[in-house]
C-alpha cells in the first residue's frame, strides 16, 4: 500500500514540475524565462553559407531599426531584436524578441528570448497615450491571456520553420 501511495505522490510531483515548464501551459520555460531553443543539422552547406542565410533571414523577417545587435563573422554569431504586432481597437501591441544564432559546421543554434510587450492605451484626455514595457514573464493572468500565448507561439514557431527553410534551402545562383 505504502508504494502504490507513494507512487502516485511521485507521479504527481513529476506531472507538477512538467507543468510549471510551460507558461499557461503553451510557452517553454527555462529558468522562468520563456526560451525557444533548436539546434538543426544542415548537411553539404558551409559555415560561411550559414551565416550569410541567417544574416539574410533575420533582415527579411523584421524590418526594424537597429536590428542586428551583434555581428560577428569570426565567431559566426548574431544576433537580432524584432518584433510582430498584434493590433486591436483597444490597444496596439509590439511582441519584442531576441534572436540569437550560432552557426558550427553542418549545423546552428537559434535561440529566441527575451520577450517583451511593448504597448500603449489613450489617457483620460484621449489626447495622449501612456506607453507601457513589460517583460512576457512579468505580466499577470489578466493581462496575459491564453489567446495571447497561442498567437505567441505560433508566430515564434512559424520563424523558426522559416529559418530553417533558409538555411536548408538550396543553393541558388543567380542568372545575371
Amino acid at each position: 500500500m505504502i508504494k502504490i501511495v507513494s507512487c502516485f505522490v511521485s507521479l504527481f510531483l513529476v506531472l507538477n514540475i512538467n507543468a510549471q515548464n510551460k507558461l499557461l501551459d503553451i510557452l517553454p520555460l527555462k529558468d522562468s524565462k520563456v526560451i525557444y531553443s533548436k539546434v538543426v543539422e544542415v548537411e553539404n552547406v558551409s559555415k560561411l553559407e550559414l551565416y550569410n542565410r541567417s544574416c539574410h533571414w533575420l533582415v527579411d523577417s523584421f524590418r526594424t531599426v537597429n536590428l542586428i545587435q551583434l555581428d560577428d563573422k569570426n565567431n559566426y554569431e548574431i544576433i537580432g531584436k524584432g518584433f510582430f504586432e498584434k493590433n486591436s481597437r483597444s490597444k496596439n501591441i509590439k511582441v519584442w524578441q531576441t534572436i540569437k544564432i550560432l552557426i558550427k559546421d553542418n549545423r546552428y543554434r537559434v535561440e529566441i528570448t527575451d520577450f517583451r510587450m511593448e504597448y500603449y492605451f489613450s489617457s483620460m484626455d484621449l489626447n495622449s497615450y501612456d506607453r507601457y514595457n513589460d517583460k512576457l514573464e512579468e505580466l499577470n493572468n489578466n493581462q496575459l491571456t491564453r489567446e495571447f500565448c497561442l498567437l505567441i507561439d505560433s508566430k515564434i514557431k512559424a520563424l523558426l520553420e522559416s529559418l530553417e527553410k533558409m538555411m536548408k534551402a538550396p543553393q541558388i545562383t543567380a542568372n545575371w
